[in-house]
Formats: C-alpha cells, sequence, structure tokens
C-alpha cells in the first residue's frame, strides 16, 4: 500500500531514535541531519517539521536523549489524532460509496472498517507504483466490497451520491497537495456535487521558514521487466482548496485554511506537537 506522509514520518522517527539512542550528545555531522531527512523525502510537510525540530535541537544544544522523548510522545500524538479522525470521517462514509483516488495507511485503516453489505468502494490502480491495487487487495481480503479502476476511470464512478476521499501531504491557505492527477478528478467532484473528503493532521500544515520549500517529491525507479527503462516524474501536485466542495479533517473536525484563527492555530498545535509551549 502506498505510504503516506504521516506513515513516512513516524518511519522516519523510529529511525531516528534508534539514532540519536545510542547517543549521550550529538555526534560530528549530526547537523546534517536535517538536510539529509529532506532530501530523502522532500515534498513532505511533516518530515520538514521534523527536520525543523532536529534543527533546532541541535543548534539549541538538546540532550538527543531529551529529543527521543519529543519524539515518542510525537508519535503517540499523531497516532491518537489518527484515531479521531477514523471514528469521526467513518460516520460521514458510513452510507455512500466511496471513491479513492490514491491514499496512504490512514485512508486504509478507515476502510477496513466497512462491513460487506455497505456501500462499494472504488479504487483507482495507483500508476505507476499500483498502490491503489494493493489497497484494494488488502480491502478485499478483509471482506469490504471493493473494485479497482484505472486511473481515468474513477472519473465515471463520481455523482452526487458518492465521497471522494483523500490522504494529504501538506496544506497551505489555499490549496493542499496530493498525488499528481488529483485535480480534473476533483474538478469532477465539483461538477457533480460530490462530497470530498480530506484526511490530514496539524503537521501536514505548512511549516514556518526557512524549512517552507516548494518542490515536490519526485520519483524515479526501474521499469519493471527492464533494468534500462527508467521510470521519472513528479508524485505530487497542488490542489485549489474550494470550499465548501473539499473538506479537511484534521482529528475529529474539519479544518478551514482560510480561516485566519484555525490556521494560527493549528501552526500552534503543530509547535505543541513538536515539544514547545505555545501560548
Amino acid at each position: 500500500m502506498s505510504k503516506g506522509a504521516t506513515t513516512c514520518l513516524l518511519e522516519a522517527i523510529q529511525s531516528l531514535r534508534m539514532f540519536v539512542g545510542r547517543e549521550i550528545t550529538w555526534q560530528d555531522g549530526s547537523d546534517r541531519l536535517p538536510g539529509l531527512l529532506l532530501e530523502t523525502i522532500p515534498g513532505f510537510a511533516p518530515i520538514e517539521w521534523l527536520a525543523w525540530r532536529i534543527d533546532a535541537s541541535v543548534w539549541a544544544g538538546e540532550s538527543p536523549f531529551d529529543l527521543c522523548v519529543v519524539l515518542s510522545d510525537l508519535s503517540d500524538n499523531l497516532k491518537r489524532y489518527r484515531k479521531m479522525q477514523t471514528h469521526c470521517v467513518r460516520e460521514l462514509i458510513a452510507d455512500a460509496p466511496v471513491v479513492v483516488y490514491s491514499a496512504g495507511s490512514s485512508v486504509s485503516e478507515l476502510l477496513s472498517l466497512r462491513h460487506k453489505n455497505d456501500p462499494p468502494v472504488y479504487i483507482a490502480e495507483g500508476r505507476p507504483g499500483n498502490e491503489g491495487v494493493s489497497l484494494a487487495q488488502h480491502l478485499f481480503r478483509r471482506g469490504v466490497t471493493v473494485s479497482i479502476l484505472t486511473d481515468t476511470g474513477v472519473l465515471s464512478k463520481i455523482d452526487d451520491d458518492t465521497i471522494l476521499l483523500l490522504g494529504s501531504d501538506r496544506i497551505s491557505r489555499t490549496s493542499f497537495f496530493h498525488k499528481v492527477g488529483t485535480i480534473p478528478v476533483v474538478e469532477a467532484a465539483h461538477r457533480t456535487g460530490a462530497t470530498v473528503l480530506a484526511m490530514a493532521d496539524p503537521l501536514k500544515r505548512n511549516p514556518p521558514e526557512p524549512w517552507a520549500k516548494n518542490q515536490l517529491r519526485l520519483f524515479r525507479r526501474p521499469f519493471p521487466g527492464n533494468s534500462g527503462l527508467q521510470l521519472e516524474g513528479q508524485l505530487l501536485e497542488e490542489v485549489p482548496w474550494l470550499e465548501p466542495v473539499i473538506q479537511i479533517y484534521m482529528g475529529d473536525s474539519v479544518f478551514h485554511p482560510n480561516d485566519d484563527t484555525q490556521w494560527d492555530n493549528t501552526g500552534k498545535s503543530a509547535m505543541q506537537l513538536l515539544g514547545w509551549p505555545v501560548e
């Protein structure tokens, strides 16, 4: 299945905890950790928040042990956000057909709770990585009524009775970032009156400077069966945020990026998740 931004963040935290857990003090080269993290998974706002936090930790002389405590709390809180989100969105989609165009583990956990007699789930196959096929197979094994469609074929299943379910990798004041191809799918939902639900957490809010970067996640991998042929391209695109068509769920409530208070409060929540008290 596809690894979303939060899953990548949790894996990065696990690796960093193993790294810093063996060190009483920062070792030479630790100041390169934030940059290496960003080079590994560019385009994901949660990773940029984490890189920013590590950079501050090294600069301020915070002990690796104290950072480990922060990372443990961060993992626990993100998982708590996901549980609240799953409970909330589950109620919203219970009686409607669901169309999925690329999604990570949060959507997988949510759809795994559906029953055999619930309305069907339609999933784009997820070219070029076929992550949608993996998600569909996972749900099928759990008894969920699910069908696989071509990436463009999902447009035929979007109408005013369906819910388009998406993940998100970063949120700005006017847009969110998701897999390339999301824009025409969202536009189809807009035309037909379908509801669009995007799942997020506070760390998907654009991080502050200097870690707020514009590059998107790129991919380059060998094409199956031919080691000399490369798949290459861009994985994420910026999707305009259309109110009230697109509803972004953060925890157990709808988040409105263009609401100044909510935008500021989400930034404070992100800071608190990273271990800094904010008034």
